[in-house]
């Protein structure tokens, strides 16, 4: 079996000083399938990534306002995805 033909545990370690600061949760996007994985996560997250498919993970503010302006999407007004749909 190759790598791609297997599923796939992700882990995120929130570090920064960020975090280490004010202890803020994060929410993580994936740009891919247009959803979240997990939100309201700190410290250590993990996520399981289906076998023979990809993610563009957003770290992106807790409780965050998802929006779309033409071909844009934003999350909380910054723009974390172009698309041509």
């Amino acid at each position: 079996m190759t790598p791609e033909q297997q599923e796939a545990v992700i882990r995120i370690l929130q570090n920064g000083d960020d975090f280490r600061r004010n202890g803020r949760a994060r929410d993580f996007f994936d740009a891919v399938s247009d959803g979240f994985l997990k939100k309201n996560a700190r410290g250590v997250s993990s996520f399981t990534l289906a076998a023979n498919m990809a993610a563009v993970i957003v770290i992106a503010p807790t409780g965050g306002t998802i929006t779309r302006k033409g071909y844009k999407r934003l999350i909380n007004g910054v723009v974390d995805y172009y698309t041509r749909t």
